[in-house]
């Protein structure tokens, strides 16, 4: 059913969430993986190890950077992405369970927080800025092969991210502080009785 010319051609492949369920799976797993006592208590004493597999997947990422960069191609569909979901999935169960390492004081770098917190709006709207950018100021599709599309593509990212910092400051943080007002226990209550 999977052939490079027919379905794997196609962006559905790449993008679309019935397609991505292994990195949905790899995501639940890790989760799952943190729950247990005995998880975290092998991350912790065996950090070393831990280590080393995070920087043998990060090789594997290097390597697949290529395909990655082209997402509709076979190796990337096939493997690159998997591989892609374990080295996040490794990264964030190293700063997590070694929390005084190097890694783990890097990734509470202020800029790294605030762009965490503008990440979702970030990735809502960011293809489609892009996309944008390049379609009114080069008539073209995104293609970062020379300094005009290293420029746009700049341009694009610091347009989104603004956007972003913009919702979420008008939009999405006043709704998660009221969010954070309601108890949801005593409005059950009252809306029984």
């Amino acid at each position: 059913v999977l052939t490079y010319g027919g379905v794997i051609g196609s962006y559905a492949v790449a993008f679309a969430t019935p397609c991505r369920a292994d990195t949905l799976a790899v995501s639940v797993l890790a989760a799952i993986a943190w729950r247990q006592e005995a998880t975290r208590a092998f991350l912790e004493t065996h950090a070393a190890l831990v280590r080393r597999i995070l920087l043998g997947l990060f090789a594997g990422v290097l390597i697949l950077f290529w395909w990655l960069a082209h997402p509709v191609s076979l190796v990337t569909v096939g493997v690159g992405y998997t591989w892609l979901a374990a080295f996040y999935a490794c990264l964030l169960l190293t700063v997590i369970s070694q929390t005084k390492g190097r890694l783990a004081g890097i990734m509470r770098w202020n800029v790294l927080r605030r762009l965490g917190t503008i990440s979702y709006c970030l990735y809502l709207i960011h293809a489609t800025i892009h996309y944008m950018g390049y379609e009114i100021l080069l008539g073209s599709s995104p293609e970062i092969y020379d300094a005009k599309g290293i420029g746009v593509t700049l341009l694009t990212l610091g347009v989104s991210v603004g956007i972003a910092g913009l919702s979420w400051r008008f939009f999405e943080k006043p709704l998660v502080e009221c969010g954070h007002r309601y108890s949801y226990w005593e409005g059950s209550l009252r809306g029984g009785a």
